[in-house]
């Protein structure tokens, strides 16, 4: 579980990510990045209905990608803001296919150094 200052849950942020934020996409993942207003690096993890018919499944992808950002907290560039996106190919995907496309797409939006 990650602190609940890192996890983005308000709806203005949301908001301003998505007005002004820049998007990266895999097959498996999409990523918003925005310059935040927070000195500390805050993401979500969005997962519709649509990609996940069962609750549990959404749970287990949520988890899997918060644990692995999670790890990677202390690489990361702080003040921004971030939401992964999760598409309908992931539910299906490999743990290390699902973590290797979470890492590209934070690599392609030079957050991960």
């Amino acid at each position: 579980m990650v602190a609940r200052s890192y996890r983005l849950f308000k709806k203005s942020d949301f908001d301003r990510l998505f007005a002004r934020g820049l998007r990266y996409r895999t097959p498996l993942l999409s990523l918003v990045v925005s310059r935040g207003t927070n000195p500390l690096l805050r993401f979500a993890v969005i997962i519709s209905v649509k990609t996940a018919k069962r609750a549990s499944e959404r749970n287990l992808l949520r988890r899997r990608l918060t644990e692995y950002v999670r790890h990677l907290l202390p690489q990361l560039h702080k003040g921004y803001d971030c939401a992964f996106i999760v598409h309908p190919k992931a539910v299906t995907a490999r743990r290390e296919d699902f973590t290797t496309a979470a890492s590209f797409l934070l690599k392609k939006a030079r957050l991960l150094f």
